[in-house]
C-alpha cells in the first residue's frame, strides 16, 4: 500500500457518493416548481433559513413562502421546522432547517453563478435591513458568506476587519489570528480579481 493510496478515494467510495446524488436529484425533481423555487432561494440562506430572508431572492411575499416551507413540512419533504426567531425590529419568524446539508448542497449546486450572486447579493441587503448597523455582531459570518457569494471583496475584507476586533476583544489573541487568515484570504481574492481586469 502505498503512501497515497490513503488519501484516494476508493471507487466504491465514488459510487455510493453518484447514487447518493442521483437519489437527492430524483427527490428534489418530484417537487413543483414553487416548491423548487423556494428550496433553491432557501440554500442561498444557509442550512438554517426563515421566510423574511429567504423570500427575498424569489421576490415573494415572505407570507407565501412560509405557506409553501409549512406545506413541505407536512409532507415530510426535505426541511423540517425550527425554533421562532426574533429579528431586531421585532418581527417574529419561524426557522426551517434542511433535514440534511446534502439537500441544500444539491439544491445550491443546481443553480448558475448569475442566479447565485443575484441571490447572495439580495439576502445580503435583507441583512442589512433587518439588523442595525449595531447590532450585526451575531450574524458577521453570515454577511460575510453572502459579501463573498456575491464578490463583493472590498466590502467582505471590510467586514473581516471589524469581525477582527471584536473578536481580538471577546476572545483574545489566538482566535484573532486565525480570523485574520480568513481576511488574508480575501484580500488576495480581491486582488487576483483586481488585476485580471
Amino acid at each position: 500500500m502505498d503512501s497515497d493510496s490513503a488519501y484516494r478515494p476508493r471507487s466504491w467510495m465514488w459510487k455510493f457518493l453518484r447514487n447518493l446524488s442521483q437519489v437527492l436529484d430524483s427527490r428534489i425533481s418530484q417537487l413543483d416548481d414553487r416548491e423548487q423555487s423556494a428550496l433553491a432561494a432557501a440554500s442561498v440562506v444557509g442550512v438554517a433559513f426563515d421566510a423574511a430572508l429567504a423570500a427575498r431572492p424569489v421576490e415573494w411575499p415572505p407570507s407565501k413562502f412560509e405557506e409553501v416551507c409549512e406545506t413541505l413540512v407536512r409532507n415530510d419533504k426535505c426541511i423540517s421546522r425550527a425554533e421562532l426567531h426574533k429579528y431586531p425590529d421585532g418581527t417574529v419568524v419561524r426557522k426551517y432547517t434542511f433535514k440534511h446539508v446534502l439537500y441544500r448542497r444539491a439544491l445550491y449546486e443546481r443553480q448558475g453563478p448569475i442566479r447565485l450572486a443575484h441571490s447572495h447579493r439580495v439576502v445580503y441587503e435583507a441583512l442589512e435591513r433587518l439588523h442595525p448597523a449595531g447590532a450585526r455582531q451575531a450574524i458577521a459570518l453570515q454577511l460575510l458568506e453572502h459579501l463573498a457569494g456575491c464578490g463583493e471583496w472590498r466590502k467582505a475584507v471590510e467586514c473581516l476587519r471589524e469581525g477582527l476586533v471584536i473578536v481580538r476583544t471577546r476572545f483574545g489573541y489566538g482566535m484573532g489570528l486565525r480570523f485574520s487568515s480568513r481576511r488574508r484570504a480575501c484580500q488576495t481574492s480581491t486582488t487576483g480579481r483586481a488585476g485580471r481586469r
